[in-house]
């Protein structure tokens, strides 16, 4: 496997909807060969497994045990920039390549970015010092992998650049700090 894939942070897209509608929420994948009572399911029991870009891949066991079939390749999650680029994050894109942090995004495990949306304070992406862009892109990157279902009112996580980010829930949104989250689980 290509080292840029090995990067479990870097899911593409958990806010595509899946088959019933919802929000997906299938970034922890658990297959089990027992049923909830205990028992081994029959012999060629078919599992449904949930890759990058929200694609469900039906997986044929052979003995109760050992996968024997993949019936379609796993979609691989893209790299942070890919996955930014992707959605048409452009402010964020473009700050990135500004501060050279693209490449060391992409290489780095279990982080979480939350994207600025700088067009709404007057394209500091473009206008801001090198040293505050870097410093307000490093703030936003969060030391371990972060979804919105799994966030709780009152929640801290630390940033790369060793400062505190808070949640807040409420009927409103979801917050980090006092900046609304608007697209979420990007990757």
């Amino acid at each position: 496997m290509e080292d840029k894939y090995n990067n479990p942070s870097a899911c593409a897209a958990l806010e595509l909807n899946n088959e019933t509608g919802d929000n997906s929420d299938g970034q922890v994948v658990t297959m089990s060969l027992e049923s909830a009572g205990g028992a081994r399911k029959r012999q060629q029991e078919e599992l449904d497994v949930l890759s990058g870009l929200h694609r469900t891949v039906k997986m044929t066991l052979l003995d109760g045990d050992t996968v024997g079939a993949i019936k379609r390749l796993l979609t691989l999650p893209k790299v942070c920039t890919e996955a930014i680029e992707s959605q048409d994050l452009t402010s964020l894109t473009r700050a990135l390549k500004r501060a050279s942090l693209g490449p060391v995004l992409d290489t780095l495990r279990n982080v979480t970015c939350i994207g600025p949306t700088f067009e709404q304070a007057g394209g500091p992406d473009e206008k801001a010092d090198l040293r505050d862009l870097t410093k307000a892109l490093t703030f936003h990157i969060l030391t371990e992998p972060v979804y919105t279902n799994f966030l709780a009112d009152g929640q801290t996580f630390t940033t790369v650049s060793n400062e505190t980010i808070q949640v807040t829930i409420n009927t409103t949104g979801i917050f980090c700090n006092d900046a609304k989250l608007i697209k979420r689980n990007v990757m």
